[in-house]
């Protein structure tokens, strides 16, 4: 005889009392399900379970149950970033309600699970808001490693425990030294951390500065901003130094060329006339 407990039943309760339960009635034996599958089978006739296509049509449609998975890792990732000592009750009813959002009880009225999970959406979103990178302006980068102040803020009333993802949306253009987790002050404390970039060329491009986890996960959206290098990378200065090598070396021929020209005269210039020897009068033309 297996004995279920029904669908909406509080499961903790419900074996608490039946574990009580067991050691006090005679008719009830504690066995493994090893000694259950050892016995020979019965000759009860079973069917095969059916699950017809009515039943499956009335599940719950795809697109309520495709948003919790994402939904749960967000959870996760916010939870992670305020730490094991948290106070707030939000982690764990949120999680609850994404559970009662896949119960089959809304299979006719699906609308009732969007709503439970656009409600753990938009409280998750407005949390995650409050820790943000103060959105800086052009940052010019006048040598070719340079460490420039990004500032964090934590508007939660609890400690977070973050970290700082920068890239250039051209990846190439910009290399940069990873940062260990730090940690930020709740209240509407600020942060300042100090990042090391090196561009690998001049001029502007943008810049993405992402909240991470301390595994990586991302908290909230980048902050794009520009940085501007005046200093020439490993490239251009090969680049540069190779142009004006060669300029110099041209410059060296002609000038040798000119040098050498004025010492041996123009072309021609061995024959000589005597300026002193009488000319004959030009003679008539009849």
């Amino acid at each position: 005889l297996v004995i279920a407990p029904p669908r909406h039943l509080d499961v903790n309760s419900y074996l608490a009392a039946l574990l009580a339960d067991s050691g006090n009635v005679p008719w009830l034996d504690a066995v493994n399900v090893g000694t259950i599958a050892a016995e020979p089978a019965d000759d009860v006739a079973r069917q095969q379970l059916t699950y017809p296509s009515s039943a499956r049509n009335a599940e719950l449609p795809a697109r309520v149950l495709t948003v919790i998975p994402p939904l749960r890792e967000g959870l996760a990732a916010f939870n992670s970033i305020l730490g094991p000592t948290t106070t707030d009750p939000f982690i764990s009813q949120a999680n609850e309600a994404l559970l009662r959002a896949e119960s089959s009880s809304w299979r006719d009225q699906p609308q009732r699970a969007t709503a439970i999970t656009d409600a753990v959406s938009a409280q998750l979103q407005a949390r995650t808001n409050k820790v943000f990178i103060s959105k800086p302006g052009l940052i010019t980068l006048t040598s070719r490693k340079q460490k420039i102040p990004l500032t964090v803020v934590n508007e939660l009333p609890e400690p977070v425990t973050v970290q700082v993802s920068l890239h250039a949306v051209n990846a190439p253009r910009l290399s940069v030294t990873p940062i260990e987790p730090f940690t930020v002050d709740g209240g509407g404390s600020r942060h300042e951390v100090v990042i090391e970039v090196e561009p690998a060329t001049g001029g502007r491009f943008e810049v993405q500065a992402q909240l991470t986890t301390s595994d990586n996960r991302p908290i909230g959206q980048p902050v794009s901003f520009e940085m501007n290098s005046t200093a020439y990378g490993a490239v251009a200065l090969a680049i540069a130094g190779s142009a004006a090598g060669l300029l110099f070396l041209l410059s060296g021929v002609r000038i040798y060329r000119r040098v050498r020209n004025r010492r041996n005269g123009p072309p021609g210039a061995e024959t000589t006339v005597d300026v002193d020897a009488p000319t004959s009068p030009a003679q008539p033309v009849s």
